[in-house]
């Protein structure tokens, strides 16, 4: 009975581990909500830690740790904050730091302004395609214009001998 008992119990928990997972193989909802809450936790620890270790002792021996704000902290842990969040924790980080985040600024506000020289010449280029068709556009339609004026197979068009 205890082991039928087991055997149930372990077989639950497998259908409920194949509900987290839909046919196609992504995640369900809920599962994919643990997982963010076990992320979550796992950085909270890491900013607790790191908290910890950046708290400084007393004269006196005593270890009183220093409360820190927890965006300084992040900024350690947290590889994916923006640079300019960086940035403004730069003061309390050593200037070797500040010097690499201003370096990638520097880098970022480059890339911009050359993209920003790319579209302006793409713009450039759009508008004389633009101006270069409506010429096309106005040489076939006086040639059209010409046309209906001297239709195919009229005697202006035949190279030969006139008439007269």
């Amino acid at each position: 009975m205890v082991q039928r008992r087991e055997m149930l119990e372990t077989d639950t928990d497998n259908r409920t581990k194949h509900l987290n997972v839909h046919r196609n193989g992504t995640k369900s909802f809920f599962s994919q909500r643990e997982s963010h809450l076990r992320m979550q936790e796992r950085k909270e620890r890491a900013v607790a830690q790191v908290s910890s270790e950046l708290g400084s002792t007393s004269t006196n021996g005593d270890a009183n740790v220093e409360v820190l704000d927890p965006r300084h902290a992040r900024g350690f842990v947290n590889e994916l904050e923006p640079a300019e969040h960086q940035l403004e924790l730069a003061p309390a980080a050593p200037q070797q730091e500040q010097s690499d985040l201003t370096k990638r600024i520097v880098n970022i506000e480059r890339r911009v302004e050359k993209l920003e020289e790319k579209y302006e010449k793409m713009e450039a280029h759009n508008e004389a395609i633009k101006s270069r068709f409506h010429s096309y556009e106005i040489k076939l339609a006086a040639f059209a214009r010409m046309m209906v004026t001297f239709p195919a197979g009229s005697q202006s068009d035949q190279p030969g001998p006139s008439s007269t």
